[in-house]
């Protein structure tokens, strides 16, 4: 599958927004989104990831508990736990 120039400015602004960020943090992101993508490049960097998933049932969850079962994220379930890496 060919991406468009939207496409690509999307991914590239997802590597930016992963290396600036000390801890990448995924609320709720469907399967196919540009979070868990945006996770996958601070995994990449050995940066921290964190998600917030909702129920298993809900298509708007399935990234977060994808990256949860792959151990690219940490579950976290309040704001203090981010603070404390």
């Amino acid at each position: 599958m060919r991406r468009t120039s939207r496409q690509a400015s999307f991914l590239q602004r997802n590597r930016i927004i992963a290396a600036l960020a000390g801890v990448t943090c995924v609320v709720e992101a469907r399967w196919r989104s540009g979070a868990p993508n945006t996770a996958h490049h601070a995994e990449t960097i050995a940066w921290h990831v964190a998600a917030v998933p909702g129920s298993v049932h809900s298509a708007n969850s399935a990234g977060c508990h994808r990256l949860l079962k792959e151990g690219a994220a940490v579950l976290v379930s309040d704001a203090a736990e981010l603070l404390a890496d």
